[in-house]
């Protein structure tokens, strides 16, 4: 009798389902900028932001703080958002 070699198992990759979570700058400061959502909203340290400036192209900023009704966004390497620009996270 030929023993069989264990394998451990190999799990499928899942799928991952992001939620999309509207967002409004309200506020600026250097290169930092407020959102409107925060974790209530779904939003946590590290998720990406795009942010949709009026006749600009879009570009992305990241978590960088959050409280249950606002977040900090880093855009660092981008101009500064103006404040009512609107964006969207996935989370």
């Amino acid at each position: 009798m030929r023993a069989s070699a264990c394998r451990p198992a190999v799990a499928a990759p899942q799928e991952v389902e992001y939620r999309r979570v509207p967002v409004r700058v309200t506020a600026v400061q250097g290169e930092r900028a407020y959102l409107d959502v925060g974790s209530d909203g779904g939003l946590a340290v590290g998720d990406r932001v795009q942010l949709f400036p009026d006749g600009a192209p879009m570009f992305e900023c990241v978590v960088r703080g959050v409280t249950k009704g606002s977040s900090r966004i880093d855009c660092s390497g981008a101009n500064p958002p103006v404040i009512g620009t609107s964006g969207e996270a996935l989370v």
